[in-house]
């Protein structure tokens, strides 16, 4: 009996100390059985000299039972791996750290589809403005591939999107960008906006996109530089952008960033639509898209 019992104390105490002594990481069960390892060199009654042989062997088994059905089943692994899979991310103030799967992205957009003359007037009705690319803006025109300018797109940007959520609502969030239905049910479990996307070159390879939306009430205040363009208030906005390596499904945001750069843009509202121009890292052509924006915004009131 006095045998029995201390069996039973010392088969508690190592299962006690294995449990316990866990630390979240990646690779959490690895971490129980390291931990395990070194707790059963120290503890005195795992030595040879102060327990008997028959009492160690059916320690280790129940030991084994408990760590071992983790470290060694690939769905337990596979489920502890991706419960504690790591994002990198943007700060506001442009550090990258670390978030959880959890956590929303940055701006993720999502293609649609093409515009078309013949399904121009539908869009229009969808998105609930109207909106016009000339095929020339003062120097630019409309970018070409093979000799034909390229059609407009109908896009969407998805503010609120969790990463671990992102692959399996990706084919939700097209299907939305054309019809009302399922956008407007989304609507109400994220923050989602449709866009339509240009995009022009001119002859020294200046190349800006251009996206027309609704017009919101919401207001990005990280200007640099504002303008007024023929009594339309223009702004010149700077955001810290990350550069991922890319997977087939986009940006690898699992891995750190190669690189954080600044990008630019141009905004400013008219007749309920907003604007947007995406002038890119280099802030030397913050010039050259207000002389476009300019060109733009004449027409604009011209129509």
């Amino acid at each position: 009996m006095k045998d029995k019992g201390y069996l039973d104390k010392v088969i508690k105490s190592a299962v006690d100390d294995s449990i316990f002594n866990i630390k979240a990481s990646r690779d959490i069960f690895n971490e129980a059985w390291n931990n395990k390892e070194k707790e059963m060199g120290k503890k005195k009654y795992f030595s040879i000299k102060n327990i008997r042989k028959e009492v160690l062997v059916p320690v280790c088994c129940v030991l084994f039972a408990i760590v071992g059905v983790f470290t060694f089943s690939p769905g337990a692994r596979a489920a502890a791996q991706e419960a504690l899979k790591t994002i990198f991310l943007l700060d506001k103030s442009g550090n990258i750290v670390e978030k959880s799967e959890d956590e929303a992205v940055d701006d993720v957009t999502v293609g649609g589809f093409e515009i078309t003359d013949k399904n121009k007037n539908e869009i229009e009705g969808k998105f609930g403005f109207e909106f016009n690319f000339p095929e020339r803006v003062g120097n630019f025109s409309i970018t070409e591939i093979a000799g034909y300018p390229v059609s407009p797109s109908a896009i969407m940007t998805v503010k609120d999107l969790k990463y671990k959520d992102e692959e399996n609502s990706l084919d939700k969030f097209r299907k939305a960008v054309g019809d009302d239905k399922i956008f407007n049910e989304l609507s109400k479990e994220y923050k989602i906006k449709r866009n339509i996307c240009e995009s022009y070159e001119d002859s020294e390879k200046h190349k800006f996109f251009i996206y027309l939306s609704k017009f919101s009430e919401d207001s990005e205040t990280n200007s640099v530089k504002e303008t007024t363009i023929d009594n339309i208030k223009c702004r010149v906005l700077e955001k810290n952008k990350a550069k991922y390596e890319r997977s087939e499904n986009g940006d690898d945001v699992t891995k750190k960033p190669i690189s954080v750069n600044k990008i630019y843009y141009m905004v400013w509202d008219y007749n309920g639509v907003s604007y947007r121009i995406c002038i890119g890292e280099n802030s030397a052509d913050i010039d050259v898209a207000t002389q476009f924006a300019k060109d733009y915004i004449k027409i604009l009131k011209q129509e």
